[in-house]
């Protein structure tokens, strides 16, 4: 795989890294999946809690909040790893 410059996942990471695109760019199809399904959830949950449960609104709150660390967690790693992108398939 060719070496890919780190500019481009920080910049996708910080604008765009809770719907998870950095991964995608990447080659991280997994982890880009994974994103989107946080973020989804946890916009659905959000919306249909406010207007049902006010529980099933924090349920939602909460998956963003995980979604939004996760995305935090791999700005730095990206930022620090001199490899990123260059693993395979997870």
């Amino acid at each position: 795989m060719k070496k890919k410059k780190k500019l481009a996942p920080l910049l996708l990471c910080l604008f765009l890294g809770n719907i998870g695109v950095h991964d995608f760019y990447a080659g991280k199809t997994a982890l880009g999946i994974v994103h989107v399904l946080l973020f989804v959830g946890g916009i659905w949950f959000a919306l249909m809690g406010n207007l049902i449960l006010s529980e099933g609104a924090m349920v939602g709150y909460l998956l963003l909040g995980a979604n939004a660390l996760f995305a935090v967690v791999e700005f730095f790693v990206i930022l620090i790893s001199p490899t990123y992108g260059d693993c395979e398939g997870w």
